[in-house]
């Protein structure tokens, strides 16, 4: 605990100082999106929850003067939620502005990796510079992965309003050729004997 009473979920001590891990991401709202993805009151609720969790973390897990480093971790619990966070460019801005690294599940395992490898080999002293390094590569790599992504949901977004499109041409294409069939003269009885001598 630290001497506002705040217990974190995860620390590690490090030689440079205790990392903070945070798990207690607010899911309600964004629980209730997932069941009403078009609703932008929902949308904003989400926004604003993880907008007031960012500030939280730094607030309560980001304190020098208590020993702990100039960063802190927030754990995300699906891939799925981080992807929604990394479509809003205001809220991995705030993250990083508040010194505060988000972690997916997969992104958590690879950083827990490192760490293991390092307690094993007895040697997370003269790896602790390498881990920096980790940290601030993955808060790059969150920002690189949401400008990817936000490049994808354009594609995606295009090419289901072209196939509109071309369902909408298609559509038309067929009434017209339905049109012109309909313009065929049909043949009579009357016609078909003389149809026929002819083909003796």
């Amino acid at each position: 605990a630290f001497r506002s009473g705040v217990i974190v979920d995860l620390m590690i001590e490090t030689a440079h100082g205790k990392l903070c891990i945070d798990a207690k991401f607010p899911l309600e709202n964004y629980l209730r999106l997932v069941e009403e993805p078009e609703n932008e009151e929902l949308r904003r609720a989400f926004r604003n929850d993880v907008r007031k969790h960012i500030r939280d973390i730094r607030k309560k897990y980001i304190l020098p003067e208590e020993g702990t480093l100039d960063t802190a971790f927030m754990y995300v619990p699906s891939d799925a939620v981080m992807y929604e966070i990394l479509q809003e460019n205001e809220l991995t801005d705030l993250a990083a502005a508040e010194h505060v690294t988000m972690l997916s599940p997969h992104t958590f395992h690879a950083f827990l990796t490192v760490l293991y490898s390092a307690y094993q080999s007895q040697q997370f002293a003269e790896n602790a510079k390498q881990v920096l390094t980790l940290i601030r590569g993955i808060r790059q790599q969150n920002g690189k992965l949401g400008e990817e992504l936000n490049v994808l949901q354009r594609h995606l977004t295009n090419a289901t309003n072209k196939m509109g499109d071309v369902t909408t041409e298609h559509a038309r294409l067929d009434l017209q050729i339905g049109q012109a069939d309909s313009l065929e003269a049909p043949t009579t009885k009357k016609e078909l004997p003389e149809r026929e001598a002819a083909m003796v």
